[in-house]
């Protein structure tokens, strides 16, 4: 099983682990290599429709951020300056529409309800994003004219369709299994198309139960030049749920 794996290796650089903490439900293991941390035990599917599959998970999202209404509005202007400035700071936003006449199309991973899709949207782009939890597609979809895709982005089948650019934020320290994540990521991208995302590093949300994973320079390095022939970071940061100002870095590659 995966969890027995993940307890004698690193699953980023295959190094040695030791015990680096315990919070109330799991213990984290650190990698003595590239110093990523991650959770030693895998989740249950009764774990996983408890904190995903629900409404009020958006609410505990976006609450702390002082956003309580899923409704277009200027609540949202700062929310969405900031993942703009993220995509905006690790590539070269194209332009909406390419040299062969065509939108360029956007992707995000975990899109929840949609709003800098619908930002992206509004700029004259071709977006997609898919979601997992339906009670929160199903609210956006109220709201919001996009296309939400409401399944796992694993396991969805997205055909011959290609993205210029997919985007991801504060998703993939959710996702036990990176390398596949990461790799589904390339594999959807147009040559010179970039993956950017923005993941937590360091100890500050260890005991934040959502999380699998907690970065390090050295393997979200690692973890995205597997694929891409550029790669890219800057060190950012962010308010977590409690109000604690957390590490995280913006990361993007290069197809």
């Amino acid at each position: 099983m995966y969890s027995d794996l993940i307890k004698q290796r690193c699953c980023i650089c295959n190094g040695t682990v030791k015990d680096e903490h315990k919070n109330e439900r799991f213990t984290i293991l650190k990698c003595n290599s590239c110093g990523h941390a991650f959770v030693g035990e895998s989740l249950s599917e009764s774990d996983l429709v408890q904190r995903y599959f629900k409404l009020a998970y958006w609410d505990g999202d976006r609450h702390h951020q002082k956003i309580y209404d899923m409704k277009p509005g200027k609540h949202w202007e700062v929310f969405i300056n900031a993942r703009m400035n993220m995509i905006k700071t690790m590539c070269d936003l194209p332009p909406n529409v390419n040299v062969n006449g065509h939108k360029t199309k956007i992707f995000e991973v975990g899109c929840s309800e949609g709003v800098v899709l619908n930002y992206l949207a509004e700029l004259g782009y071709d977006v997609a994003g898919c979601e997992i939890n339906p009670e929160i597609v199903a609210e956006s979809l109220k709201h919001y004219s996009i296309n939400i895709i409401c399944a796992d982005f694993l396991t969805h089948d997205f055909g011959d369709t290609r993205f210029d650019i997919i985007y991801s934020a504060h998703t993939f320290e959710h996702i036990p299994d990176l390398f596949t994540l990461t790799h589904k990521c390339y594999r959807l991208l147009t040559d010179g198309g970039a993956l950017i995302i923005e993941v937590p590093f360091g100890p500050d949300e260890y005991n934040n139960l959502d999380h699998m994973h907690f970065f390090s320079h050295d393997s979200i390095n690692i973890l995205l030049s597997k694929f891409f022939k550029k790669v890219k970071l800057v060190e950012n940061g962010y308010f977590n749920s409690k109000g604690i100002r957390c590490g995280s870095y913006y990361a993007s590659g290069i197809k």
